[in-house]
C-alpha cells in the first residue's frame, strides 16, 4: 500500500463524469504529489511517512491514480 492509497481511505471527493471532471481529478492529485515532495522530514515523521515513500509517491505519473481515489 502506499502513502497516497493510505491518505485517499477518507471519502473521495463527488466523482465527476465528464472528461474535464477526471482531467480535475488528476491535476488535484498531481498537486497534492507536488506538496508531499516538498515537505521536509518533521512534517514527514510528522505523518508517519518515510521520505523514501514520500520520494516514490511525488515521482508516480500523473496518470497514476490509487485505485480508492475517484476519478
Amino acid at each position: 500500500m502506499t502513502y497516497m492509497d493510505t491518505l485517499c481511505s477518507t471519502p473521495p471527493r463527488a466523482q465527476h463524469s465528464s472528461i474535464l471532471g477526471a482531467l480535475i481529478n488528476r491535476i488535484s492529485l498531481w498537486r497534492e504529489r507536488q506538496t508531499l515532495a516538498k515537505l521536509d522530514d518533521a512534517a514527514l515523521l510528522d505523518l508517519g511517512i518515510s521520505a523514501r515513500a514520500a520520494a516514490e509517491e511525488a515521482r508516480r505519473s500523473f496518470w497514476d491514480v490509487p485505485t480508492n481515489r475517484a476519478v
